[in-house]
């Protein structure tokens, strides 16, 4: 087991990680608070992506279906940004993170099967997602927010030893997505 940790762990590296951490699997508390985070609708995917919710599992079958996973790895992508709420930086940097983690996944799913994907943000893996009116056309690749699951990622970072912490001084700025390993 520790062998294959090592080898997802320097296979996340190699995809351009700034930072790889073993997922510490207790720290997966699935907070029906956070979905609800989503139901506000603020960044204006919610009922609008097959990856956010309402589309998704609730928190509480997330909590049953992570229980066929025995281990998992953090990924995260770091960056400066020029200025505090920098937007256009934040996009750029949610791109980069999206893309290294869509690959990376699709190398684990190829190489280990049934994995479980929690990416950051909502799946952009469709230039335009056709949620509501159409089915989604990548069911096998989507991928779903952490938060949309209901995972509070700073709990989830500190308890697996990963750094989540914004601060305005020094302007880093960190994106965060997990996978989970049968």
């Amino acid at each position: 087991m520790k062998a294959r940790l090592a080898q997802i762990e320097q296979a996340a590296r190699d995809a351009g990680f700034t930072d790889v951490r073993p997922l510490d699997m207790r720290a997966l508390i699935f907070h029906p608070e956070t979905r609800e985070l989503c139901e506000q609708n603020l960044c204006g995917k919610y009922a609008h992506n097959w990856s956010c919710p309402p589309s998704c599992p609730r928190p509480s079958d997330m909590a049953r279906r992570v229980t066929g996973y025995s281990t998992g790895i953090l990924v995260q992508t770091r960056d400066k940004l020029i200025y505090e709420n920098d937007l256009q930086a934040i996009e750029v940097l949610r791109n980069i993170h999206n893309r290294r983690f869509y690959l990376f996944a699709q190398s684990m799913r190829g190489i280990y099967g049934a994995i479980l994907p929690m990416g950051s943000g909502e799946c952009r893996i469709c230039r335009r997602c056709t949620c509501p009116d159409d089915p989604c056309r990548h069911p096998d690749r989507r991928v779903s927010a952490m938060e949309a699951y209901g995972l509070f990622i700073g709990e989830v970072c500190e308890a697996s030893g990963m750094c989540y912490q914004y601060h305005a001084d020094d302007r880093l700025m960190g994106l965060v997505s997990c996978v989970l390993f049968p």
